[in-house]
């Protein structure tokens, strides 16, 4: 995630993505803005909603967590049209 000024990245190289036919279907609709809202369901408690508004853009709220030791870090980036349509595709290749 970037912004005027600064640059926040983090990475946690352990995550697990639900990929059921539900979550797949759910996306698919989202991708090709069928859809308003996804979520998709990652491991240890974690998600990603995503919410499209009339312009484009795209809400992303997230939590990552590790049950293990306590800890989750939650947050949402808005994505502006072009970095939304391009998040999808990668998403897509993840699910």
């Amino acid at each position: 995630m970037h912004g005027a000024g600064w640059i926040l990245a983090a990475m946690y190289d352990r995550v697990l993505v639900n990929a059921s036919q539900e979550t797949l279907e759910e996306f698919a609709g989202f991708a090709q803005l069928r859809r308003q809202r996804a979520e998709v369901e990652l491991s240890e408690g974690g998600w990603l909603r995503l919410k499209r508004d009339g312009r484009g853009y795209i809400l992303v709220q997230y939590r990552v967590g590790r049950l293990k030791t306590g800890a989750a870090l939650e947050g949402e980036i808005v994505l502006e049209v072009e970095p939304a349509k391009a998040f999808c595709g990668e998403l897509r290749t993840i699910l």
